[in-house]
């Protein structure tokens, strides 16, 4: 399943070397049913969704110990689907802005030009491990966040999420135009253990409103 709002329309996609991270070359249209992807938006309070054992590891590990704030308002999706070797926990560091407006010491992995980090953690042998973990510039409205529903190694075999991380941005984005969009998809490499681009490609933004 692709994001609802294409509508099935096949465009032009780009694919990112694996090892260099460098924008190669203009390959073919993303191809519809190649994998099946699920929309998630349930984000939930991390204190309601995961073990206290893994958002204090994430706390310790990510954010900076002179922060003050409260981990246990991180937001999180739970993904467990059934037959998955281990429940991943997509994760935004970030406390949700009161209608006042957004302050920095609410979102501790955020930076000035809009990136935020995500992280992401599986549980192996009681214990926790990240598999995700980027800095990411987010794009319009739509499904951010998608699952796919085929496993690899017990896991989700892909995540794909609507912007573009540093990498992208630092190696410069391919011309595009204001009514397109990117979609990261991110795979999981059973070697590597975690999350690593495997393309980067455009799709048609929702007609404004």
């Amino acid at each position: 399943m692709i994001y609802r709002f294409l509508k099935k329309i096949a465009f032009s996609c780009l694919f990112l070397s694996l090892q260099s991270c460098q924008i190669a070359s203009i390959v073919t249209a993303q191809v519809e049913g190649e994998l099946n992807f699920e929309p998630r938006n349930d984000w939930d309070y991390a204190a309601r969704v995961a073990p206290p054992r893994l958002i204090q590891q994430v706390r310790d590990e990510n954010i900076s110990p002179s922060w003050i704030g409260d981990p246990k308002r991180f937001q999180i999706i739970k993904v467990a689907a059934l037959g998955q070797r281990s429940p991943l926990y997509f994760i935004f560091p970030a406390i949700g802005c009161p209608e006042t407006g957004c302050r920095d010491d609410l979102r501790p992995l955020c930076n000035v030009s809009g990136a935020c980090t995500y992280l992401a953690y599986i549980e192996e042998g009681g214990k926790y491990r990240k598999v995700f973990d980027r800095l990411f510039w987010t794009q319009g409205e739509g499904d951010f966040f998608q699952v796919s529903q085929q496993f690899k190694d017990g896991l989700p075999q892909c995540l794909e999420l609507l912007g573009y991380d540093d990498f992208a941005w630092r190696d410069g984005l391919p011309p595009h135009q204001e009514t397109q969009q990117f979609v990261s998809r991110y795979c999981y490499d059973t070697q590597k253990q975690e999350y690593i681009l495997d393309r980067l490609y455009l799709v048609s933004a929702p007609a404004k409103k």
